[in-house]
């Protein structure tokens, strides 16, 4: 976010924006903030649009990213980062969750060879 934001007012500074009008990281062309909807319903239009896409909200795309963080190894503290998590506690809270969907994988996975062997039998 941060180099995004440098990238952010060199481009506006070109168009002769100062930066002192620069309030947000994200906003519409005259500089005003996004209404709350709009990433959604930005999102639900390309759907729309792409149908061999899978809808998923903005929200999810963060979930997906925590996800994908617990996947590779990351530790918590480096995902908290990565999120922007104030407390420990919501990180933790996701990386429990996901956890926990993982062991149920396993536990399917290994269930599913103990069957295979049975009828190799």
């Amino acid at each position: 976010m941060k180099k995004w934001k440098t990238i952010q007012k060199e481009r506006l500074l070109a168009y002769g924006i100062a930066q002192e009008r620069i309030q947000y990281v994200v906003s519409r062309v005259d500089l005003r903030p996004l209404r709350l909807a709009e990433p959604n319903e930005t999102l639900d239009k390309f759907i729309k649009d792409n149908p061999d896409f899978t809808k998923i909200t903005v929200h999810g795309f963060r979930h997906t990213f925590a996800t994908a963080l617990y996947e590779a190894g990351v530790s918590v503290k480096t995902a908290q980062k990565f999120l922007d998590h104030r407390r420990m506690e919501t990180t933790m809270n996701i990386y429990t969750h996901v956890a926990k969907r993982v062991k149920m994988n396993e536990a399917d996975k290994y269930e599913e060879h103990m069957k295979m062997l049975k009828q190799n039998r």
